[in-house]
């Protein structure tokens, strides 16, 4: 197995090439480091056109509390996220694998912060996860074709 090791502060990225048939372009893939990192920032900013551009039209992203199947679920959801709390989504890893010509499955580490808003808010909580994506890739773009977070219990 090819691999490619980038290490920058707090982000370790891994590129993993598994097959030898299959070959990735350094572009392909950091279009979907790209993507990776668009969404932590688009769900901070609870900007639901921009979460949902990052998925496929027939996306599936399923959550420990609620499942969303298509662009259109996925945005819905991000619109009705919570207005009191801020959330501050950090991505510290990442391990991408080609699985075909326009596929790549991925392992993203996720540091969750949730700090409630206004007077008397409670403290922030800080939540472990990891994210078990697919990403298809099309036209020098990736979107999330399957994205399915899971929470280390607290």
């Amino acid at each position: 197995m090819n691999s490619i090791r980038i290490s920058l502060c707090t982000l370790a990225v891994t590129i993993a090439i598994g097959h030898s048939d299959v070959s990735l372009a350094g572009q392909e893939t950091g279009a979907c480091l790209d993507t990776i990192h668009r969404y932590a920032v688009e769900i901070d900013n609870k900007n639901a056109e921009g979460v949902a551009e990052l998925f496929t039209e027939d996306a599936s992203f399923i959550l420990p509390t609620q499942s969303a199947i298509s662009r259109e679920e996925i945005k819905r959801g991000v619109s009705e996220m919570p207005q009191d709390r801020r959330t501050l989504h950090h991505v510290t890893t990442a391990s991408l694998k080609a699985t075909g010509k326009n596929t790549m499955e991925g392992t993203v580490y996720l540091i969750l912060h949730v700090s409630p808003m206004g007077e008397g808010a409670a403290q922030p909580i800080t939540q472990h996860g990891v994210y078990t994506d697919i990403y298809e890739l099309t036209e020098g773009e990736c979107r999330i074709k399957s994205r399915v977070l899971k929470m280390d219990p607290q």
